[in-house]
């Protein structure tokens, strides 16, 4: 069962407290590549990562008597029409993962994973103002699994990720043990290189 850590807890029960809470959002573009949201009038970092001030609304769970999945409606401001081109270019953003947390800028390092959804956008539209989500619960069946395809000479990592660790002056990878070796980070290659060569592999 999982529970606040006591700084949390106590953050939470206070009458009156300086140090505000913050709803932010890691809205997923493509595979393992995010944008982050921050509902405030300035940015704030969690985590490693810079959520951006950015207008949107979260509105009420909508509950059904005929046994389909609860719902949740997230408005993110559109007057820049910045949401909107991830929109257009990626189908909607339909399939990927929304996480909502709320957290305390006093406390920023503490574990909030009773303070986090997740939610899988299941339909989308956009008007001259707002970027309207529909927002559900992950369907497990949209999920891969295997996580990885088992490829001995191809890199199941994105560039640059904290999986593949790469820091150096490179923008490019081919995503190939070859490419990987030349860039000194064989390492940390995410293929599986038992595979290379040939003969039968059992599993």
């Amino acid at each position: 069962m999982k529970s606040l850590p006591d700084s949390l807890i106590l953050a939470k029960n206070l009458l009156s407290n300086t140090s505000p809470w913050y709803v932010i959002l890691d809205v997923e573009i493509t595979e393992g590549s995010y944008i982050y949201l921050v509902k405030n009038n300035e940015n704030i970092v969690y985590n490693g990562n810079t959520y951006t001030a950015f207008p949107f609304e979260i509105g009420a769970t909508k509950h059904s008597s005929k046994g389909e999945i609860v719902t949740l409606q997230l408005r993110v401001c559109n007057i820049n029409r910045v949401i909107q081109a991830y929109v257009e270019e990626y189908d909607g953003l339909i399939g990927n993962e929304i996480i909502l947390r709320l957290v305390n800028d006093a406390y920023l390092t503490e574990d909030y994973s009773e303070l986090t959804l997740s939610f899988e956008v299941i339909a989308s539209v956009a008007n001259a103002e707002w970027v309207t989500f529909d927002c559900g619960a992950p369907n497990p069946m949209h999920k891969r699994f295997p996580l990885y395809r088992y490829l001995g000479s191809y890199c199941n990592f994105s560039f640059k990720s904290i999986e593949c660790g790469y820091a150096g002056n490179e923008t490019v990878c081919s995503k190939t043990l070859v490419d990987c070796q030349a860039k000194g980070n064989s390492i940390r290659f995410g293929g599986f290189k038992g595979l290379v060569g040939g003969g039968i592999r059992l599993a």
